[in-house]
């Protein structure tokens, strides 16, 4: 069924009918309005909170003047998509005095909405993965609106942990379970996410050395301490400096306390 595809882990985009649509960044308030709705509009979204969000500051007349204005373009970009019931096409966004929201009789797919529905499925890790193609609206700013960009702000925060504390369950999952290489991939794909998260990095440490690469274990505890040197003038946390030790020695905690948590040899607490 045709539907509207709204992306926006990484750059934003939304593709309507297998077309995409440019006009997201020609006009960023259309947007922004449309990435908000995307994100909150379940329920009515008050026409003071949307003026507020998009035109901070402005005399509340022109703001919901310029809130007119750019309902009327986003409803002329998409003036009928599918209904999620296959019955014809129906209109994408319902707007009237009480509030604005999208239909929920439309047919649209939000990533975001997605991504979070299979992290809450441990087995479905890597498909929430291959979803986030980056931030959230990694590519996307409005410079006249600090309100819209402290909302996206936090909802990328947001993003990042979800995904990170998955990816950080199936290392330890990985490790309690002997399997290597699995928590080798999982500890990766956290540091590609944010280098000096210490608990990855410790993680990654024993998936190293207990699957026979004692030597890559110690080389990446060296490269990570010069990394915290160089952007947070710190040294590696006691955890991890003790099980470099454990890994100089030969000897590892039990795989049983691996991923039991943030006190455990490879959780600990984030460095950022």
């Amino acid at each position: 069924m045709p539907m509207l595809s709204i992306n926006l882990l990484g750059p934003f985009s939304a593709d309507l009918d297998g077309r995409l649509v440019a006009e997201m960044h020609a006009n960023r308030k259309v947007g922004a309005l449309l990435a908000y709705l995307a994100v909150e509009g379940q329920r009515p979204q008050r026409r003071g909170t949307l003026t507020g969000l998009l035109w901070p500051g402005m005399p509340e007349k022109s703001a919901r003047h310029n809130l007119s204005q750019t309902l009327y373009m986003l409803k002329g970009l998409f003036p009928q998509v599918a209904a999620r019931e296959d019955q014809g096409r129906v209109p994408l966004v319902l707007a009237d005095r009480r509030g604005v929201r999208l239909n929920p009789e439309a047919a649209v797919e939000v990533d975001v909405q997605r991504f979070e529905a299979l992290l809450r499925d441990p087995a479905r890790l890597a498909e929430a993965d291959a979803l986030y193609r980056g931030d959230f609206l990694a590519d996307f700013y409005l410079e006249d609106s600090s309100e819209f960009e402290s909302w996206a702000a936090a909802r990328r925060e947001a993003y990042r942990v979800e995904l990170l504390e998955a990816l950080s369950g199936a290392a330890g999952a990985g490790l309690q379970a002997g399997d290597f290489q699995q928590a080798r991939a999982y500890a990766e794909r956290q540091l590609g996410l944010d280098p000096l998260r210490e608990g990855a990095q410790r993680q990654l440490m024993e998936a190293l050395a207990r699957g026979g690469e004692r030597a890559e274990a110690l080389g990446r505890h060296q490269a990570f301490r010069g990394l915290l040197l160089e952007e947070l003038g710190v040294e590696p946390g006691a955890e991890s400096e003790a099980l470099a030790a454990a890994i100089r020695a030969g000897t590892l905690a039990p795989a049983t306390q691996a991923g039991e948590g943030e006190g455990s040899s490879t959780g600990g607490s984030q460095t950022h």
